[in-house]
């Protein structure tokens, strides 16, 4: 009998999530109202997280940060983005 693979061995690491975008569709669903404070309160610590991350600069939670969309770098939506860098990282 197989085994079956773990979930992180069957996605590998090109599943990405745009955290920031997430949060903002959440926030903007009048059903979620009741989630306001607590997803505010999460995504400052996502970008608590995020600034601790790149202090102590570990390949693999940057790959992880890089796959949230925590640094702007892998951010569409920013300036900073650079598809060619996070691609490589993420190969890396």
């Amino acid at each position: 009998m197989k085994k079956k693979k773990e979930y992180t061995e069957q996605v590998g690491s090109y599943w990405r999530v745009h955290t920031p975008n997430l949060l903002s569709e959440v926030l903007n669903n009048k059903g979620t109202w009741a989630l306001t404070i607590p997803i505010k309160i999460f995504g400052h610590l996502l970008a608590e997280l995020g600034e601790i991350a790149n202090k102590i600069n570990d390949k693999e939670l940057n790959k992880m940060m890089l796959r949230l969309t925590i640094y702007s770098v892998a951010d569409p939506e920013s300036k900073d983005y650079d598809a060619d860098f996070v691609a490589k990282y993420l190969e890396s």
